[in-house]
């Protein structure tokens, strides 16, 4: 996962000590009616809507307790807490019955192929994970143990009939109403952290199960695009994928470009300029400086949520403004920042937007394969700098906060990190000591692309990025040519290498440095941009 921290843009927050004030009541919100799946319920007052994951392709409502009011008051215990507070609906449509009772085949896909190359044990994790048939082996697959522990019962009180579930795993408390109705097998799944279950949530999770009721038949085009993997999929039919993911979702849209698809349900105004800048800056930036040797026209996702709680909610890490992930080629990113006014929002989120766009089109250019961090990361950074009006990019701007951390640091003594070996970090050691590596990165990219007078210097990133994408083509190429192309994990990108593999890509990525610098004095060049930055 590549992220960009928020410290970045100087957003550190300054948390002022509150009293803790008491919890609001736990109560039911109004009945919530989800056409598209053809079912009611009354979720919780305060929880938050959420798209579900690419790989979660059974559930078809989601909920997250919103923990704004805790970050607000510095209620660090109980929004460590809520963070477990979480709603799914799930479905199994394990056969096809009318009102009488008689049953018909499901026509549901078969479960996603494993790679015969898969390591035993993980074909066998996977497998139990991404293959479940009934909502039982999905219940087991993703709470282990979890018949072992539960406590079954009548659900007493609904508006269908069920059964109750109850038991724990890991830290979580898990309470699971299970109906049956034509042929469709459904799940309502609480969770909450085990230490406040009882006291706190039990009752409310137990009437909100009793309200869940299938009211009519599922939206067929819905359903069938929602069953498919759209990390699997290309063009139109990844496209109805990913906007089948939030159908019935209150309150969230999709906006499409040629290249994107933008998730969200943050302002929509806002998200549609987002996704007309995003789709200029890769025509008429990333694509003239990088032309990618993936032939195939790509579909990305881009999640935009309407709050910085609500991104940390679906995952976004703590400390980060957006993140861009491999493995499912998605950019998520958020629009109002705590402690930030609205415009100075936008505009950060626009940054971060350029900065996690290019790592998401690069890894598509080059084939699936990252390049080095000071490429990777500096670039991001200079293209954070844009500023898009009219269909048009504009020169990139200095980035103030890279440039202020470098000068502090200068001004203290403190040494930079040489270009020879600034140069050959891995991803692991770029992010050890991340605040300087990354402003270096920066002003690397800067220095060469827009200072630097140096003619072999200057073609330093084309000849990086052009031998990297080429041997990294070539390289899948004869794997595939040979039989030995792994594929991919299913619900997901991430490609499958034996360790023969990953050591050429390590080798590949080392050439690319020699053969971009060969020609270049890396003391003088370490000198002058120095120099450079000690003179803005």
């Amino acid at each position: 996962m590549h992220a960009i921290a928020l410290t970045t843009l100087a957003l550190l927050a300054v948390v002022t000590a509150a009293p803790l004030a008491a919890q609001r009541k736990v109560e039911l919100d109004k009945e919530t009616k989800v056409k598209e799946w053809g079912y009611v319920i009354k979720p919780l007052k305060g929880w938050n809507a959420m798209p579900s994951d690419q790989d979660e392709r059974n559930t078809v409502g989601r909920w997250k307790l919103s923990l704004d009011e805790f970050e607000k008051r510095g209620d660090w215990d109980s929004l460590q807490a809520g963070q477990y507070c979480e709603l799914k609906i799930v479905r199994f449509q394990v056969a096809v019955e009318t009102p009488t009772g008689k049953e018909a085949p499901t026509t549901e896909p078969p479960p996603p192929e494993l790679p015969s190359s898969l390591p035993p044990e993980l074909r066998a994790a996977l497998g139990g994970k991404l293959n479940s048939k009934t909502l039982d082996e999905w219940i087991e697959n993703n709470f282990d143990g979890a018949s072992k522990r539960w406590t079954r019962t009548p659900l007493k009180g609904g508006k269908m009939a069920g059964d109750l579930l109850e038991f724990g795993s890991r830290s979580s408390s898990v309470t699971i109403g299970v109906f049956r109705h034509l042929g469709v097998e459904w799940a309502v799944v609480y969770t909450s952290f085990e230490e406040n279950y009882r006291k706190t949530y039990r009752d409310a999770y137990i009437k909100s199960i009793q309200s869940f009721q299938v009211v009519e038949n599922v939206d067929p085009k819905v359903a069938d695009a929602n069953r498919k993997d759209p990390t699997k999929l290309e063009g139109e039919e990844k496209r109805a994928a990913l906007k089948a993911s939030v159908a019935g979702k209150a309150g969230w849209f999709t906006v499409d470009t040629k290249y994107y698809v933008f998730i969200s349900n943050a302002d929509k105004n806002f998200v549609q300029q987002l996704a007309r800048d995003l789709e200029t800056v890769r025509e008429k930036v990333y694509v003239p400086n990088f032309k990618p040797r993936n032939q195939k026209v790509p579909l990305n996702p881009v999640r935009v949520f309407a709050t910085q709680s609500e991104y940390h909610q679906f995952g976004g890490p703590y400390g980060s403004a957006g993140y861009f992930s491999p493995g499912k080629g998605e950019l998520v990113l958020f629009q109002k920042f705590d402690e930030m006014s609205k415009e100075k929002s936008k505009d950060d989120c626009r940054s971060v937007m350029f900065h996690e766009g290019f790592h998401q089109y690069i890894h598509f250019a080059v084939g699936d394969v990252s390049p080095h961090s000071w490429f990777n990361e500096g670039h991001g950074d200079y293209f954070a700098g844009l500023v898009v009006s009219g269909g048009q990019v504009q020169r990139t701007q200095v980035f103030d906060w890279r440039v202020d951390m470098l000068k502090e640091h200068m001004r203290d003594g403190k040494d930079l990190v040489p270009l020879r070996s600034l140069l050959r970090y891995s991803q692991g050691e770029y992010y050890s000591n991340a605040g300087l590596k990354y402003s270096q990165g920066w002003a690397l990219i800067y220095f060469l692309r827009e200072v630097c007078k140096d003619k072999a210097a200057k073609q330093a990133l084309d000849t990086y990025f052009t031998f990297l994408a080429d041997n990294v083509t070539a390289f899948r190429e004869k794997g595939k040519k040979d039989g030995e192309d792994g594929g991919t994990i299913p619900g997901t990108n991430v490609r499958i290498f034996d360790f023969a593999d990953s050591k050429k890509v390590e080798e590949i990525l080392s050439q690319a440095v020699d053969k971009a610098f060969a020609g270049v004095d890396l003391e003088a060049l370490d000198k002058a941009l120095r120099n450079w930055i000690e003179g803005l």
